[in-house]
């Protein structure tokens, strides 16, 4: 018998300029927040996560799932959203996903067959002077 509950995702990207996160519910986006991935994206990745779910009326314990893109991207940038994604699994325990396309199509197909991680090798970009 199939379940009638949803699938609840949540997707971080904090590798490329403007850093993202989605709202998956049975692998289709329902919600996504984008902003300028600046020095201060510590601060606001937790807060458009929780904007994001409460436009949703949902909290993290509703999520069955969280994937975060590995990169390529810049070192403190990416190490926020994979640190910030393998947080919030582990408190939940739900599975942690390793995503690596930067497309977003790609990235959906990636949400769907991706095996759970315990951990995220986050992936850089070359510094250049």
């Amino acid at each position: 018998m199939l379940s009638s509950t949803p699938s609840w995702i949540l997707v971080l990207d904090t590798s490329r300029p403007e850093a993202q996160v989605m709202l998956l519910k049975d692998n289709q986006i329902i919600g996504e927040r984008h902003w300028e991935n600046t020095r201060a994206l510590g601060r606001q990745l937790l807060a458009q996560i929780d904007s994001l779910l409460r436009e949703h009326q949902l909290v993290l314990s509703d999520l069955q799932r969280i994937a975060v893109v590995r990169g390529p991207g810049h070192y403190s940038a990416v190490r926020v959203g994979v640190v910030t994604a393998t947080m919030l699994a582990y408190a939940q325990g739900v599975p942690l996903l390793a995503l690596t396309s930067q497309d977003q199509t790609l990235l959906l197909q990636q949400v769907v067959t991706a095996e759970p991680v315990d951990h995220v090798q986050p992936v850089y970009k070359p510094y250049r002077s």
